[in-house]
């Protein structure tokens, strides 16, 4: 092949990039490619419900079921959706489609691209055409590519995700989910580790994108250690979502420096100072509420109210978890009660201590 040229090919997947001179040639070449692809499609069609059965056995793998969908956040919603290796799998699975991307221009900074899907057996064609500006965003703003292998890796990426769009246009919808749904049941029934070991590895695999436990956790609302299944998942398609560019760190996670925190000690005493300053107070007369008006319930206050009324550190992290499933933000109700607890730890050990130093015991 002409050396300026490049041409791959993957599991009936296309990726060229074409020089000028040879365009043309390169065109009639692919033209006929998809040409015989097509009588053989027409030859040997799909069978639909074996398809299915080859996506659920293909769904059963771990590693494909963790990296199956995507999160993005917009508009203040959470949009969910098959990931780019869900769909290429789905691709390999129900059979006779191509995919791929071409690269069929590029100027000083600016690639023009066009990626596409296409059934071969009913002539289903999904296509987008853009451009991708050779610059990389980074903290400290946009970075200019110049290195070759750096404006490929930056090509491909932008378009993975308009090659996956196609081929949601173009593989049935009811397909895609039962993919999904075995995903999840894979992920459900294969887990033996336990939760807090699973937490620990991810904390370790965000760190490697630059996610602190404190954004984590700012996220959450509450500690890593109050985690429920449901949000462990949500986090690892967030983990997949930043490890394969849909997003940055900004868009899921606030990564503002958080103010600075006093010791354990310095919060206990004037959490202590208040509650002494409230208990000395005057309690005032009641009032008599009038016929036919009743108090509003705030089912905010009842939450943290029950959380300041726990009695240990295990019941603030359960009642911490069911509040935020509800979407209540008892993050800080449940830090204080915590911040308490662990201040009366040694008044309670000097307690004990002197029930056992009592004579005649």
């Amino acid at each position: 092949m002409n050396e300026d040229n490049e041409l791959i090919t993957t599991e009936q997947s296309t990726v060229l990039a074409v020089a000028p001179k040879s365009a043309d040639a390169i065109a009639v070449r692919v033209a006929k490619e998809v040409e015989g692809a097509m009588i053989v499609a027409k030859k040997f069609p799909r069978d639909e419900f074996a398809c299915i059965d080859r996506i659920k056995r293909s769904f059963q793998r771990q590693r494909l079921a963790e990296s199956a969908e995507y999160e993005f956040p917009r508009g203040g919603q959470k949009i969910v959706g098959a990931s780019v290796h869900a769909l290429r799998a789905i691709k390999a699975a129900w059979g006779n489609i191509q995919s791929g991307w071409m690269e069929v221009d590029r100027k000083p900074g600016t690639s023009t691209v066009i990626c596409y899907a296409m059934d071969l057996e009913t002539n289903a064609r999904a296509e987008v055409t853009f451009q991708v500006k050779h610059i990389r965003d980074t903290k400290s703003g946009g970075r200019q590519l110049t290195d070759e292998r750096d404006i490929y890796e930056h090509v491909a990426n932008m378009a993975a995700r308009r090659e996956r769009k196609c081929l949601e246009d173009i593989i049935p919808a009811d397909v895609i989910d039962e993919a999904i749904d075995q995903a999840r049941i894979t992920m459900r029934g294969n887990v033996k580790e336990p939760l807090a070991d699973r937490v620990r590895k991810m904390v370790a695999a965000f760190g490697e994108l630059g996610v602190t436990i404190d954004m984590i956790e700012r996220r959450l609302g509450h500690k890593l250690t109050a985690v429920s299944e449901n949000q462990f998942s949500g986090l690892r398609r967030v983990y997949q979502s930043l490890r394969d560019g849909v997003g940055n760190r900004e868009d899921y996670f606030d990564v503002t420096e958080p103010a600075a925190k006093t010791d354990l000690k310095g919060r206990a005493k004037e959490m202590a100072s208040k509650d002494k300053a409230a208990l000395d107070k005057p309690v005032e007369p009641a009032t008599a509420t009038p016929a036919g008006d009743t108090a509003e319930f705030d089912p905010q206050a009842e939450w943290e109210k029950r959380i300041m009324s726990a009695g240990t550190i295990e019941d603030v992290n359960e009642l911490v978890r069911q509040a935020t499933d509800e979407g209540f933000g008892v993050g800080e109700a449940g830090e204080r009660r915590r911040v308490q607890l662990d201040a009366e730890k040694p008044r309670r050990g000097e307690r004990a201590n002197k029930q056992r130093s009592l004579p005649g015991e």
